[in-house]
């Protein structure tokens, strides 16, 4: 996403049904805190679901390609990583929780994210995902270019 939409997404998502709805579900959805309690927000945008899942325990990192995506999950208190998903700066097995919201269908390479996320996650880690039901539903973002 361009600096401009993140900042419209940062003040939309507050009130706008669809994403607090999401934030809700994730909230219900959660997995019970793990022995690696670390859990990677990808594609985070602003950080709305990363601070769910701090929230509920979650030691939470927002990761997205956009640097003021990333600064704006600072501001809100939460760490904010400048990072794709094709290439993940974490161990191997070291990730409890992966949260990856409408942001696989924009990644030209998602085997390679795919890949990278399950590299990371622990053995009995969890990745919750949601794609489009419907590809007309896709935007032009992309995050691994």
């Amino acid at each position: 996403m361009d600096d401009a939409e993140i900042t419209k997404l940062g003040e939309l998502e507050k009130t706008h049904w669809w994403y607090v709805e999401r934030r809700n579900i994730l909230r219900r959805e959660l997995p019970p805190l793990s022995e690696s309690r670390m859990a990677l927000d990808i594609g985070a945008a602003v950080g709305a679901n990363t601070e769910v899942l701090a929230s509920r325990g979650w030691l939470a990192t927002g990761i997205d390609t956009n640097l003021v995506a990333a600064k704006a999950i600072f501001a809100r208190g939460f760490p904010g990583m400048l990072a794709s998903a094709c290439s993940l700066p974490f161990a191997d097995s070291s990730v409890g929780l992966v949260v990856a919201y409408d942001v696989l269908e924009h990644i030209p390479d998602d085997l390679q994210a795919a890949s990278e996320i399950f590299r990371v996650l622990r053995p009995g880690g969890h990745f919750l995902v949601s794609v489009p039901c419907d590809m007309r539903l896709l935007s032009a973002h992309c995050l691994c270019l």
